[in-house]
């Protein structure tokens, strides 16, 4: 089950444009950056809020 949901949501990020090396190993700084809000809790809150 799991190597489906895994490959579903490679898939999906695919689908959204970034690439197989975006995906491979630990992921890409493309990808983290996409994926993760980083910063103080002021910026954080402002781009999850966005």
């Amino acid at each position: 089950m799991c190597r489906r949901l895994c490959a579903r949501r490679v898939n999906s990020l695919l689908a959204l444009g970034f690439t197989d090396d975006d995906v491979a190993g630990d992921g890409s700084g493309r990808l983290v950056d996409a994926l993760v809000a980083r910063g103080s809790a002021d910026q954080v809150w402002t781009r999850s809020s966005g």
